[in-house]
């Protein structure tokens, strides 16, 4: 039994920051209640911390350059919606929502007209401008997502995070 713990202490030690690690260490905490119980403290998983964190992602999320970029924090901002609602904490406003969603997207989508059109006409359809619910933003935000995640298979790995090229037209 002493080889496991023994074991799972080093795992747990290589999972650790190298300044926690060695603050563990220092402070001779080298059981796996121990080391658990000091993560935990540190970070304390729905803390006021997370929630204050994951509430800004929510309302300002940085804005992306490529569309696969833009693809993983579109990911992370529903990670985030999902994970707010485990926390039980209260979402924002469904327009800011709207407006974190548009600031992650906007810049990435404008050179695809065919890509804001469609964008364009399913928020007309869902009326998610005029009256924004939290399940219209939602569901704007999957429709964006396929839309990316299309972008993403279509462009070429070459130029990936350069803006696309138009096709030259004779004369």
């Amino acid at each position: 039994m002493a080889l496991v713990e023994q074991r799972a202490v080093t795992l747990l030690l290589k999972s650790v920051p190298e300044a926690f690690r060695q603050d563990l260490i220092s402070n001779r905490i080298l059981s796996c209640a121990g080391i658990i119980y000091r993560v935990h403290q540190k970070w304390q998983p729905s803390g006021a911390l997370e929630k204050a964190q994951l509430l800004q992602y929510l309302v300002q999320p940085p804005a992306s350059s490529s569309p696969s970029a833009c693809l993983e924090n579109l990911r992370m901002w529903q990670r985030m919606l999902r994970r707010g609602g485990e926390l039980g904490t209260v979402p924002p406003d469904p327009s800011l929502l709207l407006q974190g969603l548009d600031t992650l997207s906007k810049a990435v989508l404008a050179p695809h007209p065919g890509v804001v059109f469609r964008v364009s006409s399913h928020r007309n359809d869902s009326g998610v401008d005029y009256s924004p619910t939290a399940e219209n933003v939602r569901q704007l935000s999957d429709f964006i997502l396929a839309e990316l995640e299309t972008l993403t298979l279509t462009e070429d790995p070459s130029t990936r995070g350069a803006p696309p090229k138009r096709p030259k037209v004779a004369k």
